[in-house]
């Protein structure tokens, strides 16, 4: 039989029939005809919720836990079979870190403390071979056959130090430098593009790939000339699909003109262009969360691989937009940084009353952090493991928080008799699992009358207990 028992828990030897299920009283909020009201009914607690199919744990599991908190229980391939995407959280490395050999001790001549050489020689066959540098001329004194001090401390002067070119400002007033971004469906196709600039005659003075995804209060911010039109919200969730690299070229007077020529039009038709050889997806798919819906929705837009400055105040501001100030140091001249660092857009000069568009968006969330998982063997939930139904989620609902304890227990004990393990538990403090997603979790009733409002008021009156169970085959009916 099932662990978890029937609704009512009346089936003895189940979960729900040890600790009880009972008809509580919820109070709830209902708008009907552009009036709210607040009722109360009856609504039976039953402890435990538990997927009822593997469609279910997947979806389940997208809802109830961040991208980063699924890297720490199952495998990076795991986790966009779990959210059909690809990651965006930097992938967990599980390579242990080797300490480099500290040098073997070199022998001395017992009575006279000089080196040993024949020692020497067994260790240094055992060691490392360096690669020793010399100088192109090294000068012999005649008389002597040694090394000249004097003649190679005056070769050695004369070798100059290679420094990077940098831009200068009056390159950058000349408009000769230019910005382009290669967005997110160019992934594998990066060297190719780069290639293909060069070889139209820009030089890539400058080349990025970002470490991680573009956050969003950037990305608004460089296209908000696109702020008012219907399809910004999309732009932006496409921009941060994936990372992005971000390039300064050096080319011919007007360069962001000469370069939007390599590029082409938008939909990529002009032939001979970087947009038609490397095409356009004119139905690329975007998922993004739709704050008028209630839900993530998924929509369609044109995907042309390259983003170019279209004006020389713009190469300005995109190039200080998407760099720092250090890697602003490291492509061009001090007079040159100052002057584009003097053109960086400034929140100070924006003036609020003027300002169009949608509302502004709550703080965005730093860029993920790395997920840290021990040395040796991946012991994460595989695919295959989600395929075979060997996993499913439970979680312990409002009524279960006061013996959420000895739920647990229950269940893990339950788990030797089923071949089953608790891999994850999380406690989601009351408040934290917000309405809507409580909404969008219990979909399935939302045509049951008041019953989906019932059911969010009452998981939402104290704290809630996820718990990830792993096992064999058709774990989810076992436990279900």
């Amino acid at each position: 039989g099932r662990v978890r028992g029937d609704n009512e828990g009346k089936k003895e030897g189940t979960l729900r029939n040890h600790f009880g299920t009972e008809m509580i009283e919820v109070t709830y909020q209902k708008t009907s005809k552009g009036e709210t009201k607040t009722k109360t009914a009856k609504k039976r607690a039953n402890k435990v919720h538990a997927s009822d199919s593997s469609k279910t744990v997947l979806r389940e599991l997208r809802l109830m836990y961040s991208e980063a908190e699924l890297l720490e229980v199952f495998t990076p391939e795991a986790v966009e079979y779990i959210t059909g995407k690809k990651l965006t959280t930097p992938a967990p490395s599980t390579t242990p870190v080797v300490p480099p050999t500290p040098p073997a001790p070199v022998a001395l001549d017992e009575q006279t403390q000089e080196l040993d050489l024949n020692e020497l020689s067994e260790v240094t066959e055992e060691a490392p071979v360096l690669e020793l540098v010399i100088p192109a001329t090294i000068v012999v004194d005649e008389q002597t056959q040694e090394l000249d001090l004097n003649e190679l401390s005056e070769v050695t002067e004369e070798v100059p130090t290679q420094e990077a070119v940098k831009i200068t400002l009056e390159e950058v007033k000349s408009k000769k430098i230019t910005f382009a971004m290669l967005k997110p469906d160019t992934e594998g196709k990066e060297d190719a593009i780069i290639a293909f600039i060069e070889s139209k005659g820009f030089k890539v003075v400058s080349c990025i790939k970002r470490e991680s995804i573009l956050d969003k209060k950037t990305l608004q911010e460089f296209y908000k000339e696109h702020r008012r039109k219907l399809f910004f919200g999309t732009l932006v969730a496409f921009m941060m699909m994936k990372k992005v690299t971000v390039l300064v070229l050096c080319g011919p007077d007007d360069a962001h003109k000469e370069f939007r020529t390599v590029l082409g039009d938008t939909k990529g038709k002009t032939e001979g262009t970087l947009r038609y050889i490397f095409g356009t997806d004119r139905k690329f798919p975007v998922k993004r969360f739709s704050k008028t819906k209630g839900k993530e929705v998924t929509e369609l837009m044109l995907a042309n691989k390259v983003h170019a400055s279209d004006s020389s105040k713009r190469v300005l501001e995109e190039v200080g937009l998407m760099h720092s100030d250090e890697e602003l140091r490291g492509i061009f001249t001090p007079e040159a940084v100052e002057y584009i660092i003097s053109k960086k857009p400034s929140d100070k000069k924006k003036d609020n009353k003027k300002e169009r568009g949608p509302p502004k968006d709550k703080p965005t969330t730093p860029a993920p952090t790395p997920v840290v998982v021990p040395a040796g063997p991946d012991t994460r939930i595989t695919v295959s493991e989600l395929k075979e139904k060997g996993v499913t989620l439970a979680i312990i609902k409002a009524d279960g928080a006061n013996v959420a304890k000895g739920i647990t227990e229950y269940i893990a004990t339950k788990g030797k008799e089923k071949d089953y393990v608790i891999e994850a538990t999380t406690t989601r403090e009351k408040g934290k699992v917000t309405k809507d997603l409580w909404k969008r979790f219990y979909d399935e009733h939302k045509k049951k009358g008041d019953l989906l409002h019932q059911i969010v008021a009452y998981m939402m009156m104290d704290k809630v207990t996820l718990l990830i169970l792993r096992g064999k085959k058709d774990t989810v009916a076992r436990f279900g």
